[in-house]
């Protein structure tokens, strides 16, 4: 960060985030410290959140944000804790999302994946060892073919899939709306739009590159990941209808506070947390403030030294 700092010149530096969410992993607790360094005339904290207007939720955010003592009454009291069970399987919403720390194990991303396409009963399209259907949710992944149009963690759905002897067609219905002059130089067709006007793309992968392409411009590399469930990470920055949290006992000590936070604010109108009594009392005395005083004690003694 003091690199970035002393290469920046500007009159202005703005600086946003929420120190709630999950680490910065590349950059430290910075973000969580630098308003010691800063005038208090100059930090805003804002306060009224905009994803949702659910009066249930809000209030369930903001006693987890605070550690408010009675969160777990609270999260029963409006049916946000659930056994864990196979009811996690039943997906009434489209815009849903299952949201879990570990890849393996029978509640793990990699299983609710295959089962959850499992129960979608269109036709399978196999490319490689992986399986298509149309109506499988996507998350675009961060490669350089379509960006920045389409970025990294863009949501979509599959709305056609075409298989020819050494290609595959995918058209992708997109969680936004672009038109034809922002089309313009990608490598994707631009479909009619949907009813609630979110365009769809229609692109081709080889199964083998063209001579003059390596890297992420490859039109070999399927750019999204099938996404009925994803990790907790990687669902930062996203939002979904419906969320639901899978936390096993064999994770619950890698469920912080941020992490917890980040999870349950995805949702806009409905959230199911599945877990056991056991789990969920666990989760809930491990949570603590962190407090980075000897940090910031430390970096002062620096500054005032030099």
């Amino acid at each position: 960060m003091k690199q970035i700092l002393d290469k920046v010149e500007t009159k202005l530096l703005v600086l946003v985030g929420d120190t709630f969410q999950i680490e910065s992993i590349r950059f430290g607790n910075w973000f969580s410290i630098i308003r010691d360094f800063v005038d208090d005339d100059s930090v805003l904290q804002l306060e009224t959140p905009y994803r949702t207007n659910n009066e249930n939720l809000l209030t369930v955010w903001n006693r987890v944000r605070e550690l408010d003592e009675a969160i777990l009454e609270l999260i029963v009291k409006h049916g946000y804790s659930v056994p864990l069970d196979n009811s996690i399987l039943n997906t009434p919403n489209d815009d849903e999302i299952i949201l879990c720390l570990n890849y393996d194990g029978i509640y793990g991303i990699n299983n609710l994946n295959k089962f959850l396409q499992g129960i979608n009963q269109n036709q399978p399209v196999y490319w490689g060892v992986n399986t298509y259907k149309i109506d499988d949710p996507i998350l675009f992944n961060e490669v350089e073919r379509f960006s920045p149009l389409i970025h990294n963690n863009m949501k979509g759905r599959i709305v056609n899939v075409e298989k020819l002897y050494d290609e595959i067609y995918f058209s992708i219905a997109l969680d936004v709306a672009i038109n034809e002059i922002e089309a313009i130089g990608y490598d994707f067709e631009l479909l009619p739009s949907q009813e609630n006007g979110n365009s769809v793309i229609k692109f081709k992968v080889s199964k083998h590159p063209g001579s003059d392409e390596d890297g992420d411009y490859s039109d070999a590399i399927v750019p999204f990941q099938i996404a009925y469930a994803v990790s907790i990470h990687k669902a930062q920055g996203l939002e979904y209808k419906s969320v639901k949290i899978v936390i096993t006992n064999d994770v619950e000590d890698m469920i912080t506070h941020n992490i917890f936070y980040t999870a349950i604010t995805r949702a806009r109108e409905d959230l199911k947390i599945y877990w056991t009594p056991e789990t969920e009392k666990s989760v809930f005395d491990s949570f603590t403030k962190k407090n980075f005083s000897k940090d910031v004690k430390f970096l002062k003694s620096l500054k005032d030294s030099t």
